[in-house]
Protein backbone atom coordinates (compact mmCIF):
# COMPACT_ATOMS: atom_id res chain seq x y z
CA UNK A 1 0.00 0.00 0.00
CA UNK A 2 2.84 2.41 0.90
CA UNK A 3 6.39 2.13 -0.39
CA UNK A 4 7.75 4.52 2.22
CA UNK A 5 7.64 3.13 5.76
CA UNK A 6 9.40 6.15 7.30
CA UNK A 7 6.50 8.56 6.81
CA UNK A 8 3.04 8.51 5.20
CA UNK A 9 -0.35 10.21 5.18
CA UNK A 10 -3.40 7.94 5.59
CA UNK A 11 -7.15 8.55 5.69
CA UNK A 12 -8.63 6.22 8.29
CA UNK A 13 -7.67 4.75 11.72
CA UNK A 14 -7.73 1.28 10.11
CA UNK A 15 -5.12 2.37 7.54
CA UNK A 16 -3.05 3.96 10.31
CA UNK A 17 -3.06 0.71 12.29
CA UNK A 18 -2.02 -1.26 9.21
CA UNK A 19 0.77 1.21 8.39
CA UNK A 20 2.20 0.94 11.93
CA UNK A 21 2.15 -2.88 11.77
CA UNK A 22 3.91 -2.92 8.39
CA UNK A 23 6.44 -0.26 9.47
CA UNK A 24 7.39 -2.34 12.51
CA UNK A 25 7.96 -5.39 10.31
CA UNK A 26 10.00 -3.51 7.69
CA UNK A 27 12.13 -1.69 10.26
CA UNK A 28 12.43 -4.74 12.57
CA UNK A 29 10.83 -2.98 15.54
CA UNK A 30 10.00 -5.36 18.39
CA UNK A 31 8.05 -4.85 21.60
CA UNK A 32 7.71 -7.11 24.64
CA UNK A 33 5.71 -6.60 27.84
CA UNK A 34 5.40 -8.59 31.05
CA UNK A 35 3.60 -8.06 34.35
CA UNK A 36 4.28 -9.71 37.73
CA UNK A 37 2.65 -9.37 41.13
CA UNK A 38 3.73 -10.51 44.60
CA UNK A 39 0.04 -10.74 45.50
CA UNK A 40 -0.64 -13.82 43.33
CA UNK A 41 -0.25 -16.40 46.13
CA UNK A 42 -2.04 -14.36 48.83
CA UNK A 43 -5.41 -16.00 49.68
CA UNK A 44 -8.76 -14.25 49.47
CA UNK A 45 -10.11 -12.77 52.70
CA UNK A 46 -13.54 -12.18 51.18
CA UNK A 47 -15.67 -13.16 48.22
CA UNK A 48 -17.49 -10.54 46.11
CA UNK A 49 -20.39 -9.12 48.14
CA UNK A 50 -22.55 -7.74 45.32
CA UNK A 51 -26.30 -8.34 45.29
CA UNK A 52 -28.66 -8.19 42.32
CA UNK A 53 -30.50 -4.80 41.99
CA UNK A 54 -27.92 -2.87 44.05
CA UNK A 55 -26.95 0.57 42.74
CA UNK A 56 -23.81 2.58 43.46
CA UNK A 57 -23.38 6.26 42.55
CA UNK A 58 -19.93 7.85 42.46
CA UNK A 59 -18.86 11.49 42.25
CA UNK A 60 -15.72 11.92 40.15
CA UNK A 61 -13.22 14.77 39.77
CA UNK A 62 -10.59 14.42 37.04
CA UNK A 63 -8.43 16.71 34.86
CA UNK A 64 -10.26 18.02 31.78
CA UNK A 65 -9.10 16.62 28.44
CA UNK A 66 -11.24 17.04 25.29
CA UNK A 67 -11.43 13.89 23.18
CA UNK A 68 -10.83 15.68 19.86
CA UNK A 69 -8.39 18.56 20.48
CA UNK A 70 -7.33 18.82 16.81
CA UNK A 71 -10.86 19.91 15.92
CA UNK A 72 -10.37 23.01 18.09
CA UNK A 73 -6.68 23.64 17.40
CA UNK A 74 -7.11 27.40 17.02
CA UNK A 75 -6.86 30.38 19.34
CA UNK A 76 -9.76 31.47 21.49
CA UNK A 77 -10.07 28.23 23.47
CA UNK A 78 -10.46 27.98 27.23
CA UNK A 79 -10.11 24.52 28.78
CA UNK A 80 -11.29 23.90 32.34
CA UNK A 81 -8.70 22.61 34.81
CA UNK A 82 -11.02 19.85 36.06
CA UNK A 83 -14.34 18.29 35.20
CA UNK A 84 -16.87 16.89 37.67
CA UNK A 85 -19.56 14.32 37.03
CA UNK A 86 -21.53 11.50 38.62
CA UNK A 87 -21.77 7.95 37.33
CA UNK A 88 -23.91 5.03 38.55
CA UNK A 89 -23.50 1.31 38.12
CA UNK A 90 -26.02 -1.34 39.04
CA UNK A 91 -25.87 -5.10 39.59
CA UNK A 92 -28.18 -6.33 36.84
CA UNK A 93 -28.17 -10.12 37.28
CA UNK A 94 -26.07 -13.25 37.73
CA UNK A 95 -25.15 -14.94 34.46
CA UNK A 96 -23.52 -18.34 33.91
CA UNK A 97 -20.68 -18.32 31.36
CA UNK A 98 -18.31 -21.23 30.66
CA UNK A 99 -19.47 -23.10 33.80
CA UNK A 100 -18.84 -20.09 36.07
CA UNK A 101 -21.27 -17.58 37.59
CA UNK A 102 -20.74 -13.85 37.07
CA UNK A 103 -22.33 -10.73 38.51
CA UNK A 104 -23.28 -8.52 35.56
CA UNK A 105 -22.62 -4.84 36.39
CA UNK A 106 -23.94 -2.14 34.06
CA UNK A 107 -23.16 1.58 34.15
CA UNK A 108 -25.64 4.25 33.19
CA UNK A 109 -22.77 6.30 31.77
CA UNK A 110 -21.74 9.85 32.69
CA UNK A 111 -23.39 11.65 29.76
CA UNK A 112 -21.89 14.76 28.16
CA UNK A 113 -19.59 16.88 30.32
CA UNK A 114 -18.31 20.34 29.40
CA UNK A 115 -14.51 20.52 29.32
CA UNK A 116 -14.10 24.05 27.95
CA UNK A 117 -15.24 26.78 25.57
CA UNK A 118 -14.18 27.93 22.10
CA UNK A 119 -14.65 31.58 21.13
CA UNK A 120 -14.85 32.29 17.40
CA UNK A 121 -15.97 35.55 15.81
CA UNK A 122 -17.56 36.70 19.03
CA UNK A 123 -19.54 33.50 19.53
CA UNK A 124 -18.90 30.89 22.23
CA UNK A 125 -19.39 27.17 21.75
CA UNK A 126 -18.92 24.48 24.36
CA UNK A 127 -16.37 21.69 24.15
CA UNK A 128 -17.73 18.49 25.65
CA UNK A 129 -16.88 14.84 25.99
CA UNK A 130 -18.36 11.66 27.45
CA UNK A 131 -15.80 10.58 30.10
CA UNK A 132 -17.54 7.27 30.81
CA UNK A 133 -19.85 5.61 28.28
CA UNK A 134 -22.36 2.87 29.07
CA UNK A 135 -20.29 -0.18 30.06
CA UNK A 136 -20.82 -3.76 31.17
CA UNK A 137 -18.58 -5.71 33.55
CA UNK A 138 -18.61 -9.38 34.52
CA UNK A 139 -17.40 -10.19 38.06
CA UNK A 140 -16.68 -13.83 38.88
CA UNK A 141 -18.81 -14.68 41.95
CA UNK A 142 -16.07 -16.87 43.47
CA UNK A 143 -12.69 -15.23 42.81
CA UNK A 144 -13.87 -11.69 42.02
CA UNK A 145 -11.90 -11.32 38.77
CA UNK A 146 -13.31 -8.61 36.51
CA UNK A 147 -13.90 -8.98 32.75
CA UNK A 148 -15.21 -6.79 29.94
CA UNK A 149 -17.87 -7.79 27.39
CA UNK A 150 -15.24 -9.66 25.33
CA UNK A 151 -14.39 -11.60 28.50
CA UNK A 152 -10.91 -10.08 28.66
CA UNK A 153 -9.70 -9.66 32.23
CA UNK A 154 -9.48 -6.08 33.54
CA UNK A 155 -6.51 -5.53 35.87
CA UNK A 156 -5.22 -2.55 37.84
CA UNK A 157 -3.28 -1.53 34.73
CA UNK A 158 -6.55 -1.26 32.80
CA UNK A 159 -5.73 1.23 30.04
CA UNK A 160 -9.06 2.19 28.51
CA UNK A 161 -9.10 5.99 28.77
CA UNK A 162 -12.89 6.14 28.70
CA UNK A 163 -13.24 3.87 31.73
CA UNK A 164 -10.05 4.46 33.67
CA UNK A 165 -11.63 6.33 36.58
CA UNK A 166 -14.60 3.97 36.94
CA UNK A 167 -12.25 0.97 36.94
CA UNK A 168 -10.88 2.22 40.30
CA UNK A 169 -14.22 1.58 42.02
CA UNK A 170 -13.65 -2.18 42.16
CA UNK A 171 -10.47 -4.22 41.53
CA UNK A 172 -10.09 -7.93 42.30
CA UNK A 173 -7.16 -7.38 44.73
CA UNK A 174 -9.64 -5.75 47.13
CA UNK A 175 -10.83 -9.26 48.04
CA UNK A 176 -7.37 -10.09 49.49
CA UNK A 177 -7.00 -7.15 51.85
CA UNK A 178 -6.00 -7.46 55.49
CA UNK A 179 -4.40 -5.00 57.90
CA UNK A 180 -0.66 -4.66 57.23
CA UNK A 181 -0.69 -6.41 53.83
CA UNK A 182 2.03 -5.24 51.40
CA UNK A 183 2.60 -6.15 47.75
CA UNK A 184 4.06 -4.87 44.48
CA UNK A 185 2.94 -5.01 40.85
CA UNK A 186 5.69 -4.62 38.28
CA UNK A 187 5.26 -4.04 34.55
CA UNK A 188 8.31 -4.27 32.27
CA UNK A 189 8.43 -3.13 28.64
CA UNK A 190 11.19 -3.36 26.04
CA UNK A 191 11.13 -1.97 22.51
CA UNK A 192 13.62 -1.42 19.69
CA UNK A 193 11.89 1.64 18.21
CA UNK A 194 8.73 3.66 17.90
CA UNK A 195 6.24 4.20 15.08
CA UNK A 196 3.05 6.18 15.49
CA UNK A 197 0.26 8.23 13.92
CA UNK A 198 -1.45 11.49 14.85
CA UNK A 199 -4.45 13.42 13.58
CA UNK A 200 -3.82 16.66 11.68
CA UNK A 201 -6.20 19.16 10.00
CA UNK A 202 -5.36 17.42 6.69
CA UNK A 203 -5.83 13.83 7.88
CA UNK A 204 -3.72 11.27 9.73
CA UNK A 205 0.08 11.48 9.56
CA UNK A 206 2.15 8.38 10.35
CA UNK A 207 5.89 8.24 10.81
CA UNK A 208 8.76 6.18 12.13
CA UNK A 209 9.89 8.07 15.21
CA UNK A 210 13.19 6.24 15.75
CA UNK A 211 14.93 2.87 15.97
CA UNK A 212 16.20 3.42 19.51
CA UNK A 213 16.24 0.71 22.20
CA UNK A 214 14.00 1.49 25.17
CA UNK A 215 13.54 -0.33 28.44
CA UNK A 216 11.12 0.74 31.15
CA UNK A 217 9.87 -0.65 34.44
CA UNK A 218 6.75 0.67 36.15
CA UNK A 219 6.30 -0.50 39.74
CA UNK A 220 3.35 0.05 42.04
CA UNK A 221 3.94 -0.54 45.76
CA UNK A 222 0.83 -1.18 47.89
CA UNK A 223 0.44 -1.12 51.68
CA UNK A 224 -2.66 -1.47 53.85
CA UNK A 225 -2.21 1.19 56.55
CA UNK A 226 -4.95 0.20 58.96
CA UNK A 227 -8.71 0.68 59.04
CA UNK A 228 -10.46 4.07 58.99
CA UNK A 229 -14.10 5.13 59.01
CA UNK A 230 -15.06 7.03 55.84
CA UNK A 231 -18.63 8.26 55.22
CA UNK A 232 -19.86 5.98 57.99
CA UNK A 233 -18.17 2.87 56.54
CA UNK A 234 -15.23 0.90 57.97
CA UNK A 235 -12.55 0.92 55.27
CA UNK A 236 -9.08 -0.46 54.63
CA UNK A 237 -6.75 2.43 53.82
CA UNK A 238 -4.48 1.32 50.96
CA UNK A 239 -1.52 3.58 50.13
CA UNK A 240 0.04 3.20 46.66
CA UNK A 241 3.23 4.66 45.19
CA UNK A 242 3.91 4.32 41.49
CA UNK A 243 7.53 4.54 40.32
CA UNK A 244 8.80 4.54 36.75
CA UNK A 245 12.35 3.67 35.66
CA UNK A 246 13.58 4.22 32.08
CA UNK A 247 17.00 3.43 30.68
CA UNK A 248 17.32 7.00 29.35
CA UNK A 249 15.85 8.99 32.25
CA UNK A 250 16.49 7.00 35.43
CA UNK A 251 13.78 6.53 38.11
CA UNK A 252 11.11 8.87 39.42
CA UNK A 253 7.91 8.62 41.45
CA UNK A 254 5.01 9.25 39.07
CA UNK A 255 2.10 9.49 41.45
CA UNK A 256 0.68 8.50 44.81
CA UNK A 257 -2.77 6.97 45.27
CA UNK A 258 -4.96 6.21 48.28
CA UNK A 259 -7.89 3.78 48.24
CA UNK A 260 -10.40 3.52 51.07
CA UNK A 261 -12.01 0.10 50.54
CA UNK A 262 -15.19 -0.97 52.35
CA UNK A 263 -14.28 -3.83 54.70
CA UNK A 264 -17.63 -5.59 54.13
CA UNK A 265 -18.52 -4.79 50.48
CA UNK A 266 -14.92 -4.66 49.17
CA UNK A 267 -15.58 -1.70 46.89
CA UNK A 268 -13.98 1.74 46.83
CA UNK A 269 -15.63 4.26 49.14
CA UNK A 270 -13.07 6.95 48.35
CA UNK A 271 -10.05 7.26 46.05
CA UNK A 272 -7.45 10.00 45.66
CA UNK A 273 -4.62 10.37 43.17
CA UNK A 274 -1.80 12.82 43.82
CA UNK A 275 0.79 14.13 41.36
CA UNK A 276 3.67 16.31 42.59
CA UNK A 277 1.72 17.17 45.75
CA UNK A 278 -1.44 18.12 43.85
CA UNK A 279 -4.72 16.23 44.20
CA UNK A 280 -5.65 15.55 40.55
CA UNK A 281 -8.27 12.77 40.75
CA UNK A 282 -10.88 12.12 43.40
CA UNK A 283 -13.63 9.48 43.41
CA UNK A 284 -16.20 9.12 46.17
CA UNK A 285 -19.22 6.88 46.76
CA UNK A 286 -22.13 9.28 47.40
CA UNK A 287 -25.18 7.01 47.20
CA UNK A 288 -25.92 3.31 47.66
CA UNK A 289 -29.27 1.66 47.05
CA UNK A 290 -30.21 -1.94 47.77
Amino acid sequence: MYENYTEANVKTPEEAKKWIEEAKKRKNITFTSSETSTLENVPLTSKPAFKVDEKYMYKIKTPASPMRPIEYAKSGIIIEDYIYYNVTFSVDKIERINKSDFYVLITEGSGKVIVGYAYREGKASTLSTTPIPTLKWYINTENGKKFNEEMEEITDYYSSISAMQLSKTYISWMLKLSDGLKWTIKKEEKSTGLAGCESTPKGIKCKLIDNKYRESVKEQSYEVEGIEKINGRKCFKVNVREKSCKNEEGCKVLKRMIYWVDVEKRITVKYQQWYEGLLVVEIELIDYQK
